[in-house]
């Protein structure tokens, strides 16, 4: 499971950057399709790092409390 954690933290990271430059595109955007495209992209990262966690979550099912300590 270590591997994997590992493994998914960089690409994690850089959606968390590129979440952060969704979030000011929405605000600076005065388009309304554009504005509609960045909080589509933005709804679909949220989905990625629910679903990352949820399957940290089930991988760790036999150690839950080290899993809450450390998320």
């Amino acid at each position: 499971m270590r591997r994997l954690v590992d493994r998914l933290d960089k690409p994690l990271g850089v959606l968390g950057v590129l979440f952060l430059l969704l979030v000011i595109g929405q605000f600076v955007s005065t388009h309304p399709t554009t504005s509609a495209v960045l909080v589509v992209a933005s709804w679909v990262l949220w989905a990625v790092v629910v679903a990352e966690f949820s399957l940290r979550a089930w991988l760790a099912r036999h150690h839950p409390g080290r899993f809450r300590r450390r998320n």
